[in-house]
């Protein structure tokens, strides 16, 4: 009975050597958030350098990886009835934003500015690089549809010319946000170096 239960043990302590000799702590999997059947778990973390894969879970069956090999924490932006929105990227970097419908629909964006929580309507920049002599502008839409609401084109006067999207934004706006009323808000530098406040108003309801 005694030799039964050193082989069993004896056994574990062998398994948990392999799995750490292959890089991976052996960690329970951490929930980060959680809609509905549907659960992010953080998992499968290694040793060297402390990355770990983000997961979507359906109760306790593996949906898809969101995240792979990541370094840092997801950042949750919003939980709300409908959709959950994480976050990640470094700082002064692209940000890639992630939602998850109460449904397990997965949406994706690299070029978000704001999200009304109430609506799940988002604010995303498009930049005048692509297509060739694109107006940069600011396009409304709401998650999982991937439809555009609306659009509204900034003025290129306004600014130097940049290559990056993303630096443009990281440059010229700040202060970015939807306001209880559904109206945007944000302040934008221009070419003098100062900065003015906008509002567009009731971006998220279809022109008649």
């Amino acid at each position: 009975m005694l030799n039964k239960k050193f082989k069993k043990t004896f056994v574990l302590i062998f398994s948990l050597i392999m799995l750490m000799s292959k890089g991976y702590a052996a960690s329970i999997p951490e929930p980060v958030a959680t809609i509905g059947q549907f659960s992010i778990l953080k998992e499968n973390c290694k040793l060297d350098g402390y990355t770990c894969d983000y997961n979507l879970y359906q109760k306790n069956v593996f949906q898809s990886t969101l995240v792979d090999a990541w370094d840092k924490d997801l950042n949750l932006e919003h939980a709300t009835a409908n959709f959950l929105h994480v976050s990640y990227g470094y700082t002064f970097n692209i940000h890639h934003d992630i939602f998850i419908s109460k449904q397990g629909d997965v949406d994706t964006y690299d070029d978000l500015m704001a999200v009304d929580p109430k609506t799940g309507c988002i604010a995303r920049f498009v930049d005048g690089t692509v297509p060739s002599g694109t107006v940069p502008s600011i396009v409304f839409e709401r998650v999982f549809e991937n439809k555009r609401i609306n659009k509204f084109e900034l003025k290129p006067d306004d600014f130097e010319e940049i290559s990056s999207g993303y630096m443009m934004l990281l440059n010229y706006f700040s202060e970015i946000e939807f306001d209880e009323s559904g109206d945007l808000t944000y302040n934008f530098k221009i070419k003098s170096g100062e900065f003015k406040e906008v509002k567009i108003q009731h971006p998220c309801m279809p022109k008649q």
